[in-house]
């Protein structure tokens, strides 16, 4: 909660560009959200709202096990890849349309 308490906090906010707020504050439910003229005001429970504390952390914890690394969604998709692929029953039994199995097809030719 500390670690997320310094990097969550008004004046970290107002310390990035405009865009970079408008970017985040898009990303806030609009109850939290304030716009006036060209700029985007957060009221001052938006960034200790515990939902985002709690998806702060948990994208935290994400991050520092590499969960969010191109590396390692390449190396999931790879593997569900392969799981697919390896289950005979279904590769015997599976039908391409509902009702046709490929054991009908062949014995039909």
């Amino acid at each position: 909660d500390g670690i997320a308490r310094k990097c969550l906090n008004m004046e970290e906010f107002m310390n990035l560009s405009k865009c970079q707020q408008r970017y985040l504050a898009s990303l806030l439910p609009s109850s939290d959200v304030r716009k006036e003229r060209n700029n985007v005001k957060l009221e001052p429970t938006a960034l200790s709202n515990s939902f985002f504390v709690s998806y702060f952390r948990e994208w935290q914890d994400k991050l520092g096990k590499g969960e969010l690394s191109v590396e390692f969604a390449s190396k999931i998709k790879a593997e569900a890849d392969r799981q697919v692929s390896k289950d005979p029953w279904k590769e015997t039994f599976f039908e391409d349309v509902w009702g046709f199995s490929r054991a009908e097809q062949v014995g039909s030719n």
